[in-house]
């Protein structure tokens, strides 16, 4: 029996998906599968998990922005990272790149209000 590739159109995540503005730009943002949730609450591979700060740590600290920073120079989550934004971000229907991610200039911020968001979409 062949193994069919099953997919989702586009249409019916962004049903489920939040517009959010970021850097001045509007997104799609589409919530975590459980496919994906072990990069976030997963103990296998741990040193793949995405390093996301819950938001009372932000209040009291607001220079903890900078800690999101971690997903991007730790090699093994930036691949993460890359993977997730790829697959869960769009601009104007278009999954997100790094190419992407660059040119809107996304900062520490940015990268945590977006894994904030895509983490917690479904509350």
């Amino acid at each position: 029996m062949s193994e069919e590739k099953k997919t989702v159109s586009l249409d019916t995540m962004t049903g489920v998906g939040k517009i959010k503005k970021i850097a001045g730009r509007e997104y799609t943002i589409l919530p975590v599968n459980i496919m994906d949730m072990h990069y976030v609450i997963g103990e296998q591979n741990k040193d793949e998990n995405l390093f996301i700060l819950n938001k009372e740590a932000l209040k009291e600290d607001n220079n903890n922005w900078q800690l999101f920073g971690i997903n991007i120079t730790d090699e093994k989550r930036r691949k993460t990272f890359m993977y997730i934004i790829n697959k869960y971000v769009y601009y104007k229907d278009h999954p997100m790149t790094e190419e992407m991610l660059i040119e809107h200039n996304w900062s520490f911020k940015e990268i945590g209000e977006f894994l904030l968001t895509w983490c917690q979409i479904s509350d």
